[in-house]
Protein backbone atom coordinates (compact mmCIF):
# COMPACT_ATOMS: atom_id res chain seq x y z
CA UNK A 1 0.00 0.00 0.00
CA UNK A 2 1.21 3.36 -0.98
CA UNK A 3 1.29 5.76 1.74
CA UNK A 4 1.64 9.62 1.70
CA UNK A 5 4.87 9.61 3.01
CA UNK A 6 5.81 7.12 -0.10
CA UNK A 7 4.40 9.85 -2.03
CA UNK A 8 6.01 12.79 -0.63
CA UNK A 9 9.76 10.96 -1.16
CA UNK A 10 9.11 9.66 -4.23
CA UNK A 11 8.83 6.24 -2.43
CA UNK A 12 6.06 5.09 -3.95
CA UNK A 13 7.00 3.32 -7.20
CA UNK A 14 5.46 6.05 -9.53
CA UNK A 15 8.01 7.08 -12.58
CA UNK A 16 7.79 10.00 -14.71
CA UNK A 17 7.04 8.57 -18.55
CA UNK A 18 9.49 10.70 -19.79
CA UNK A 19 12.65 10.16 -17.82
CA UNK A 20 11.73 6.42 -17.03
CA UNK A 21 14.74 4.28 -18.14
CA UNK A 22 12.09 1.32 -18.35
CA UNK A 23 10.55 1.39 -21.98
CA UNK A 24 8.12 -0.86 -20.83
CA UNK A 25 6.78 1.46 -17.87
CA UNK A 26 6.93 4.70 -20.68
CA UNK A 27 4.69 2.49 -23.08
CA UNK A 28 2.46 1.40 -20.38
CA UNK A 29 1.71 5.75 -19.16
CA UNK A 30 1.61 6.17 -22.83
CA UNK A 31 -1.01 3.37 -23.82
CA UNK A 32 -3.11 5.22 -20.48
CA UNK A 33 -3.00 8.77 -21.99
CA UNK A 34 -0.31 9.74 -18.71
CA UNK A 35 2.19 12.69 -20.03
CA UNK A 36 3.56 15.27 -18.26
CA UNK A 37 3.53 18.75 -18.43
CA UNK A 38 0.96 20.38 -20.06
CA UNK A 39 -0.46 16.83 -22.42
CA UNK A 40 -2.31 15.97 -19.80
CA UNK A 41 -6.27 15.94 -20.46
CA UNK A 42 -8.75 16.50 -17.82
CA UNK A 43 -9.11 17.35 -14.30
CA UNK A 44 -6.10 16.38 -11.42
CA UNK A 45 -9.26 14.24 -9.86
CA UNK A 46 -9.30 12.51 -13.55
CA UNK A 47 -5.28 12.26 -13.79
CA UNK A 48 -4.86 10.76 -10.45
CA UNK A 49 -8.31 8.11 -10.58
CA UNK A 50 -5.86 7.00 -14.11
CA UNK A 51 -2.75 6.80 -12.51
CA UNK A 52 -3.84 4.89 -9.74
CA UNK A 53 -4.40 1.84 -12.37
CA UNK A 54 -1.67 1.49 -13.53
CA UNK A 55 1.41 -0.75 -12.37
CA UNK A 56 4.44 0.69 -9.86
CA UNK A 57 8.12 0.54 -11.13
CA UNK A 58 8.66 -0.86 -7.49
CA UNK A 59 6.86 -2.16 -4.33
CA UNK A 60 6.36 0.80 -2.23
CA UNK A 61 8.86 2.14 0.17
CA UNK A 62 11.46 -0.22 -1.63
CA UNK A 63 13.35 2.34 -3.59
CA UNK A 64 13.82 6.34 -4.77
CA UNK A 65 12.14 7.03 -8.18
CA UNK A 66 11.85 10.42 -9.31
CA UNK A 67 7.77 10.99 -10.42
CA UNK A 68 4.55 11.68 -10.43
CA UNK A 69 3.93 11.95 -7.15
Amino acid sequence: MTTIRDLLRHSSGLSYPIISNDSRMRAIYEKAGIVTGIGNKGTPTQIIELLAKQPLLHEPNTAFTYGLN
